[in-house]
């Protein structure tokens, strides 16, 4: 695991601490609004709300630069359609972003492909904006690309390559700098709850765990 966000309670200025024990620790920007979770129950959430030019930001690191088999997850909750991203590193990764008509869009920038090298799928989930918690998860093995929403598998793509190389910095929460589907507010239109990125493909059953656990209890491994 190269990195772990949880949400705790941070201000402008500070950071939002690395889990991971890489050290990539995220930095806040603007003034996000903090939720606590009072309960204790599965589904209640630390989080963080996003408006204007509030982001964190996560400095680039070795670790954070993923060849060959990577998953990105992340809970989230927003009622926007055109929602914006969740996270992104440009010229890399960027997962997920909320387009237009309940379109939920993720991409992979890779080495072989010609253009832009950017794989991108569009999947159309409604129920990914109705205002409740959801587990977002996309994994890549060398092979196939795997898109997930609360543990189950919605798209699935074969593709036999390596992810590219970028020094620019992980963006939580905001869209600016992305130059994939403009579409849709700058920032985040939700609250993020917990980031996790992996060096390896996580299996389905460890992905259908995490969705059953929620955040609080996401294996940090």
């Amino acid at each position: 695991m190269d990195m772990y966000t949880q949400i705790d309670d941070p201000t402008s200025g500070s950071f939002v601490n690395d889990l991971s024990g890489k050290e990539n620790h995220a930095q806040v920007h603007g003034s996000p609004i903090f939720h606590r979770c009072k309960s204790v129950t599965a589904g209640c959430m630390n989080a963080l709300e996003f408006a204007a030019e509030d982001r964190l930001t996560v400095s680039h690191s070795a670790s954070l630069n993923i060849a060959k088999q990577i998953t990105m997850e992340a809970w989230a909750q927003t009622t926007v359609s055109r929602a914006g991203y969740i996270m992104f590193k440009s010229g890399a990764y960027g997962f997920p972003k909320f387009v237009s008509n309940n379109n939920v869009f993720s991409y992979l920038h890779m080495r072989g492909l010609g253009g832009l090298g950017y794989p991108m799928f569009v999947v159309n989930q409604p129920e990914a904006t109705d205002g409740n918690w959801h587990y977002f998860a996309l994994t890549y093995d060398g092979k196939v690309i795997r898109y997930y929403l609360d543990g189950e598998l919605s798209h699935k793509m074969k593709l036999v390559d390596t992810i590219r190389s970028s020094d620019r910095d992980i963006v939580i929460g905001h869209s600016q700098g992305a130059n994939t589907y403009p579409d849709g507010p700058v920032h985040f239109a939700g609250k993020i709850s917990a980031l996790r990125i992996s060096n390896r493909a996580r299996s389905p059953d460890e992905i259908r765990h995490s969705a059953r656990v929620g955040n609080y209890l996401l294996l940090k491994k």
